[in-house]
């Protein structure tokens, strides 16, 4: 350690001492930190804790940091030979980073204790750091015997690149070769690997033992074999002398490469050599053989053998998992192979992907799902897509988790607005997918035009423009289904969706007559679908829903189209098996409300009426009820439905179950009071629209009930008033036309009495020219 050894000088006698004490023992553990392993001779340890001991009291170079390296440094490696690895890492990391304003550190030795502040460390481009670079050799193979190689790669990459003048040693290129090294068991930076082992290698005018040289040239081999280039690796060692380590390299290229043979024989020259009795040897026979296939019970005992001396060999667990898997059957040892092999190497990809597989195919959801979710998160970069994808699929599609799905699907997707052509479209739709499920249409309906910027199939055309609609952006959802050059009914369907979602949302605007238009556009699209696609139950609903609104809005011929859409109704109810019970219920309640317009016509027949489609709506709710028995809105409609088809009991019935579902719920009170209202109970029906209103002041139904019950009571003062205050807090097209209907009335009966209207409030007068034209056209 020559540079060093320029400190000597500037020290005394008891400083010299104490200094070549230090060297011996790092030169030693150095020296032997160079070869394959660490074989540390206690006996110096011994010696300089002795000389520790009797002479640190008198040694001024207690006050130096290179006392506390020493001492650390003692301490760390009779761990590291005690397989304390945690220990010993814990000791060299504070003395190779430093620890700044930390408590007192403490550092046995034997039966005395040294107490110190170590030195702040951490900023090394201001403070010398005695020793770093052989302390971050010591902590570097510290990690490796641990077997932690990310903790390695960290280290090793801190002291290469802080370099500290070494590079012209021995020992600066060694430690690359230990990175590069590290490199190829973490599978990463395989171009960076290579170079480090090139620039070894044409190193001439350093003492690089030829032991070291063939370790890079060997690194070398599998590097490029396990980049994809097996022929290249094993080009590099066909030359190379037969030993040990070169017929294991061999071995390694050529199963990657395919070739079964050729392994098998290069695996059985390694085991001639194999004095040692070592365990890639072992792994290398019965992998070799287990590909083969034709002697498992010898590649057993070969992987048995390998797992035995290395318990620490990720390929030889793996390999004896995949063997007990087809020998023995999905056995709990042989998963767990699988799950010590991916605690071993968790960045292996081949290996996670294999229990993956594993833990798909016994039904292991959970353990599936937090295996992706940890290994996708260890690598962010393209070979593990996959793990990122299958988690998002299965938090999308199975555990109905889109919160995890929207996370899995934005991993591969950061950036939607930047994905290209050739970028990962089928991420980005599945992120527009998680989105759109999570309520989130704004931003999925963003991602999928940037999806369909490059493939604008059917199928994404169709869901941008049902993004679109729930965005409330009607005008793009519909130039998004023109789009759609083909005579398909989805995007007839669409379109005509379109209109009838954007006609609801007028409605309850109150701004009628664009509803009114929408309805009207709705139906040609909708009825050319059906004949496209009369099976599809949907397209059947939705264009029964628009004939009704036809009929609502008192079109030519009301009654025909009100029973257009009653036998649409009644076809659907006839498949309605196969569906999801919330369009059972939507289905019901439509077939409650046809019904009821019906049934409440003077043209026709109450009693044939009730039989024809009474009857048949009523039984359809109380099966909505029956398959949603928690759903208020399925019990409010069969209430409503019974109440109009000459049914009082059953409506009470219905409304009091939905009033107990919620009872904070003003809907099931002021359906009650109408009720009530209806068979002259009023004091009953006062009860109910009070309850009401005091749940919600601006629920407008409970208002207009009580404005009825104040017209029954004679009591036209407030009456009109109570109308008003409807009108403004629900733009319910009836309620505006009864309150319109009342007030015109009065106008009338002013006129009549006074001779002249000075009598009406002008401001009422023009709300209701505000509010009643778009109710009353046609």
């Amino acid at each position: 350690l020559p540079e060093e050894g320029l400190a000597l000088r500037q020290r005394n006698d008891k400083d010299l001492e104490f200094s070549i004490q230090l060297f011996r023992l790092m030169g030693h553990a150095y020296i032997d930190v160079m070869s394959d392993e660490m074989d540390i001779d206690t006996s110096i340890i011994d010696k300089c804790e002795e000389y520790l001991f009797d002479n640190f009291d008198n040694m001024t170079v207690r006050r130096n940091d290179v006392g506390f390296v020493f001492m650390a440094l003692i301490e760390s490696l009779r761990e590291i030979n005690d397989f304390r690895y945690d220990k010993a890492i814990e000791i060299l990391n504070v003395i190779f980073r430093g620890v700044e304003n930390n408590d007192i550190n403490m550092i046995r030795f034997g039966e005395r204790s040294i107490y110190s502040h170590l030195p702040a460390l951490c900023d090394v481009k201001k403070k010398y750091i005695p020793y770093r670079f052989e302390i971050g050799i010591f902590l570097t193979e510290a990690y490796l015997l641990k077997h932690d190689y990310s903790g390695a790669q960290e280290v090793a990459e801190e002291v290469v690149e802080l370099n500290l003048g070494l590079n012209t040693r021995p020992g600066y290129y060694i430690l690359r070769l230990h990175l590069a090294e590290i490199y190829r068991e973490l599978q990463l930076n395989y171009e960076k690997a290579k170079e480090i082992c090139n620039q070894i290698l044409s190193q001439n005018n350093l003492s690089l033992s030829e032991r070291i040289k063939q370790r890079a040239k060997t690194c070398l081999a599998l590097l490029h074999a396990q980049d994809g280039e097996a022929a290249s690796g094993l080009e590099l060692l066909i030359q190379d002398e037969s030993c040990y380590e070169v017929h294991c390299a061999r071995a390694q290229c050529y199963l990657l490469m395919g070739k079964l043979q050729e392994a098998s024989a290069e695996a059985t020259a390694a085991t001639e050599l194999n004095h040692d009795d070592d365990a890639q040897a072992h792994y290398l026979m019965g992998e070799t053989l287990r590909l083969i296939g034709e002697q498992p019970n010898e590649a057993l005992t070969e992987l048995l053998q390998a797992c035995k001396l290395n318990a620490y060999s990720a390929p030889a667990f793996f390999s004896l998992g995949q063997l007990l898997w087809l020998t023995e059957g999905p056995t709990k040892k042989a998963l767990e192979c699988f799950k010590w092999a991916v605690h071993l190497r968790p960045y292996d990809r081949v290996i996670v992907r294999a229990l993956s597989d594993r833990y798909a195919s016994l039904g292991m959801n959970d353990e599936n799902m937090d295996l992706l979710e940890r290994s996708a998160d260890y690598r962010q970069f393209e070979p593990w897509t996959w793990a990122w994808r299958e988690f998002g699929m299965y938090q999308l599609l199975e555990a109905n988790n889109l919160t995890k799905a929207v996370k899995a699907f934005q991993r591969l997707c950061p950036s939607p607005a930047e994905v290209t052509e050739d970028g990962d479209l089928v991420s980005l739709d599945l992120l527009a997918e998680s989105y759109y499920r999570q309520g989130n249409s704004p931003t999925a309906s963003r991602i999928w035009k940037q999806y369909c910027k490059f493939k604008p199939d059917l199928y994404r055309l169709m869901r941008l423009g049902d993004a679109l609609q729930k965005s409330r952006r009607f005008e793009e959802a519909l130039e998004t289904y023109s789009c759609i050059d083909e005579e398909h009914w989805a995007p007839l369907y669409g379109t005509g969706h379109t209109y009838v979602y954007k006609a609801r949302v007028n409605e309850n605007a109150g701004r009628f007559q664009v509803a009114f238009r929408s309805w009207c556009a709705a139906i040609q699209p909708l009825e050319r679908a059906f004949q496209l696609k009369p099976s599809a139950l949907l397209v059947e609903k939705t264009l029964a829903d628009a004939q009704f609104a036809m009929a609502v809005y008192k079109q030519p011929n009301p009654i025909l189209w009100a029973s257009k859409a009653w036998q649409h109704y009644l076809k659907c109810w006839s498949r309605i098996g196969r569906y999801p019970a919330v369009i059972c219920g939507q289905l019901a309640r439509s077939m409650g409300d046809v019904a009821t317009y019906l049934c409440n016509t003077p043209d026709n027949d109450l009693d044939d009426q009730l039989r024809k489609v009474g009857r048949p709506a009523l039984k359809a709710l109380r099966r909505a009820t029956r398959l949603e028995p928690d759903d208020i809105s399925n019990w409010i409609a069969f209430g409503v439905a019974a109440a109009r088809l000459r049914k009082p009991r059953l409506a009470q019935h219905c409304f009091i179950k939905a009033i107990l579902l919620d009872k904070e719920n003003p809907q099931g009170w002021t359906n009650l009071g109408v009720l009530y209202l209806e068979h002259k109970n009023y004091d009953l029906a006062y009860e109910c629209f009070h309850t009401a209103q005091n749940m919600s002041a601006t629920y407008g139904h409970s208002w207009y009930g009580m404005g009825l019950l104040s017209e029954i009571v004679k009591q036209p003062d407030k009456t009109l008033d109570i109308f008003k205050e409807s009108c403004h807090l629900t733009l319910q097209r009836s309620i505006i036309y009864n309150y319109g209907l009342r007030f015109c009335e009065d106008l009338v009966e002013c006129i009549k009495e006074h001779g002249h209207a000075d009598c009406i409030n002008m401001k009422e007068l023009l709300f209701l020219v505000e509010i009643l034209p778009p109710v009353i056209c046609k």
